[in-house]
């Protein structure tokens, strides 16, 4: 890791600097010239009105100074946050209502292309909501949880039907301290009006009504999206290969970037079609190669997270990038004027200039897929030999679902699991999420915190970006070879690796299922009881700020890579880490050095097992 600049990715580094040496522009470049507004970074910027932006230019707090309205600096800060945690969550349930309105599609059969892959599951969460299921029709059964899903999402008061799965004394403080979601949209809304002008002015109200959002986005919007990916999709484990070495010299390359596993599957599905595959041969490709950014679904191959979409066009092998939404960087459409590749975008919300559209929808499936494909295979030829090859690959696996682990062996994982726990030949679990970030060494973070937990006999769960490091750099690869004892003592008695890749970063409340199901065989409590910790080393979007918000109220602590956005007000932080760990057992601390953030977890660890005896 020393040697390398800006990726902790060598084979990143190799691309970037190639495209250096001809004046090509990545994120990398921009991070190193644009340098972070001093007091914006730390929370003392308020512009939620036309009376500011209004700056605070103390260095600690300071009760005297006020913005123009009169809100003092704590206040900014924790709202500045409660915005991050509202935007975030908004992304996380727009997912959902989209993956539930596939499901209706699919259900009644408008999309031409999709079934239910399971239906056992289909089944299960019928029954959890109160549906009585048709194990005679499907059709019925599907339309039908559909429905209630959709209205879930609407709810405006009430309990919802994801509570079932909170450990009750969870819940228990959430009814204590008025922070139990109602409605999922509901408290969206109400987090944006509260974080407006002139609204919520009391610091502990404010964080709360983080929490709040983020745990309705959490354990309401990304759990359905969860289920009902394994629902349409099916749960499979899949080995497939990740690296820019996956992109072929004799084959059609199309990079999938985005987070809609819908799409993906389709241009999977047509690309094995015998017309588009004759198609590609006339045009002098051997095939189509399909590789994802971000999604990591269907065992497709994987060329990385967010740094990498960029990145992987510097090979000059990219035909097409078919953009959907989350986390597209427009600078993609500069980069492929270097090259033949064409950028194509496809979601009615997200529009990127310079990009060919073609609009993707459920119902017209198949039309848009081949459409995508026809595009990339007539662009085949153009290819000009320019750019670097890089022939790395790695395999890993993906598809480790709290349901395929509750079936190995009869819970044999859960119960293994948690005497090994118990025991103290498994020390505890690191739960490894988010983004890769060009201001911190892209990834390196993930991958050295990988290496020394799996080594320290740490089991570790990832999902997103992170899991897009881990198969980038070998890390799944090797990951059983560098294990400590324990770890390959539950591998060799289960099959289970010491690094479970989860899925996509939309699919976070996998984690806390697994977590939710180990707490009954580890210990009677709660989330809190366990010795697990969530880490975001490299930290960019807002949905990793709901994602922190939601793991502490469920009583998980959260450690944050870098400078902390609410450094300017020493009583936030102090709600954060300690008002938090006092009232749900979790906190949010933000940690810029990376010995430290390992440190952190090793001594929680330490202190849950004390605590258990």
């Amino acid at each position: 890791m020393d040697e390398l600049k800006l990726s902790g990715n060598k084979y990143a580094e190799i691309l970037i600097n190639w495209g250096r040496s001809y004046w090509m522009e990545t994120c990398f470049d921009r991070a190193q010239m644009i340098k972070p507004c001093p007091l914006g970074a730390t929370g003392a910027c308020c512009s939620v009105c036309h009376l500011g932006p209004c700056r605070f230019t103390q260095s600690s707090e300071d009760r005297v100074e006020k913005g123009v309205c009169g809100d003092r600096l704590s206040t900014v800060a924790a709202r500045n946050l409660l915005r991050m945690a509202t935007m975030g969550a908004g992304v996380y349930i727009t997912q959902a209502r989209e993956m539930a309105s596939t499901l209706y599609r699919v259900a009644n059969e408008e999309t031409g292309l999709m079934t239910i892959k399971d239906t056992d599951k289909l089944y299960q969460l019928a029954e959890q909501l109160n549906i009585r299921p048709e194990r005679n029709d499907v059709k019925v059964t599907s339309t039908a949880v559909a429905e209630a899903l959709l209205s879930e999402i609407g709810r405006q008061h009430g309990e919802s039907w994801y509570l079932m799965h909170v450990p009750e004394e969870t819940l228990q403080r959430w009814r204590q301290w008025h922070i139990l979601p109602e409605g999922i949209e509901r408290e969206l809304s109400e987090a944006v009006y509260r974080c407006s002008f002139g609204v919520e002015h009391e610091l502990d109200r404010i964080v709360h009504a983080a929490l709040r959002v983020s745990l309705a986005a959490l354990w309401g919007g990304s759990l359905i999206t969860a289920v009902v990916t394994d629902i349409v999709f099916g749960q499979s484990n899949f080995t497939s290969e990740a690296g820019f070495g996956i992109l072929k010299e004799d084959e059609v390359n199309i990079v999938v970037a985005g987070h809609n596993p819908v799409l993906l599957w389709s241009l999977l599905h047509v690309a094995s079609m015998p017309d588009i595959i004759e198609f590609a041969k006339s045009k002098g490709a051997k095939g189509v190669n399909i590789s994802n950014i971000f999604c990591m679904k269907h065992g497709t191959p994987h060329i990385g997270g967010l740094t990498n979409q960029e990145v992987c066009l510097l090979t000059g092998l990219v035909d097409a990038v078919v953009l959907d939404t989350q986390c597209i960087m427009p600078s993609i459409v500069d980069i492929s004027y270097n090259f033949h590749t064409k950028v194509i975008s496809t979601s009615p919300k997200a529009h990127y200039p310079g990009t060919e559209k073609v609009l993707f929808e459920p119902e017209v499936a198949v039309d848009c897929a081949k459409r995508i494909l026809e595009m990339a295979i007539e662009n085949f030829p153009n290819r000009t030999g320019m750019g670097e090859r890089v022939t790395a690959r790695f395999t890993f696996q993906t598809g480790y679902t709290e349901d395929y682990l509750e079936k190995i062996g009869n819970s044999v994982f859960y119960k293994n699991l948690a005497m090994a726990l118990r025991e103290g030949e498994i020390k505890g679990i690191a739960c490894i999420v988010g983004c890769d970030n060009p201001r911190l060494l892209a990834t390196a973070l993930h991958t050295y915190l990988a290496r020394e937990f799996i080594n320290e006999d740490i089991l570790i769960l990832s999902t997103g970006c992170a899991s897009s490091a881990f198969a980038c750099t070998g890390v799944m690869e090797s990951a059983l070879e560098e294990a400590g004892p324990g770890l390959k003592r539950l591998f060799s008695e289960t099959g289970v690796p010491p690094l479970l890749h989860m899925g996509s970063c939309d699919e976070n409340a996998r984690i806390l299922m697994i977590l939710s199901r180990l707490v009954s065989e580890y210990a009677q409590g709660d989330l809190g009881s366990l010795p697990a910790v969530v880490l975001s080393p490299e930290w960019v979007t807002e949905k990793e700020i709901t994602m922190a918000f939601g793991f502490a109220a469920s009583g998980i602590p959260v450690i944050m890579g870098g400078k902390s956005p609410v450094k300017a007000s020493e009583d936030v932080n102090e709600i954060l880490k300690e008002t938090l760990h006092e009232r749900f057992k979790g906190s949010i601390v933000f940690e810029e050095k990376i010995e430290r953030m390992f440190d952190h977890v090793l001594e929680h660890i330490e202190d849950s097992r004390k605590i258990l005896g």
